[in-house]
């Protein structure tokens, strides 16, 4: 048995449309519930780490991008040639993100956020590039919402 403090869940979709496959994973949360809204909408609290998974089902992208839709050119994490680039990453999540697995098993291009505050609040997308593509696709929308307090009883 599990005490709230080690509470983890996962709910997974997958869709096949025209040959491609998407997944989609909601919620993962480090040291208290995570609650889901609905389909990408997301709650985690302040102070702790948020998961805003995302699957491809590409192998080995040549990049993974995760922006803020409110945050312009600058990223939340870009991540090619096997590190994270930081020379065009918003200041506000250096040193606070990371991929889930930077070895992308299974597909899993899921971001990390470390310490979660009400500032992380928004929209963020979930980008691939894959091998013999010019652009990056989007694979997942997700909005955040980051909560001061837990609720009570938690």
């Amino acid at each position: 048995m599990h005490s709230e403090s080690e509470l983890h869940f996962s709910l997974s979709h997958t869709i096949q449309h025209k040959g491609l496959e998407a997944t989609w994973s909601y919620a993962s949360c480090s040291g208290a519930r995570q609650h889901v809204a609905g389909a990408g909408h997301i709650t985690g609290y302040s102070g702790l780490n948020v998961t805003l998974n995302c699957t491809t089902t590409e192998n080995q992208p040549v990049s993974v991008e995760w922006s803020r839709t409110d945050l312009g050119d600058e990223f939340v994490l870009l991540y090619k040639d096997d590190q994270i680039d930081s020379s065009i990453q918003h200041p506000d999540y250096k040193n606070r993100v990371d991929l889930a697995d930077r070895r992308m098993k299974d597909g899993d291009v899921s971001l990390v956020l470390m310490n979660a505050t009400t500032n992380d609040n928004g929209t963020y997308e979930c980008r691939v590039q894959n091998q013999g593509s010019l652009d990056a696709k989007r694979i997942r929308t997700i909005n955040l919402r980051v909560s001061p307090h837990p609720p009570p009883g938690e």
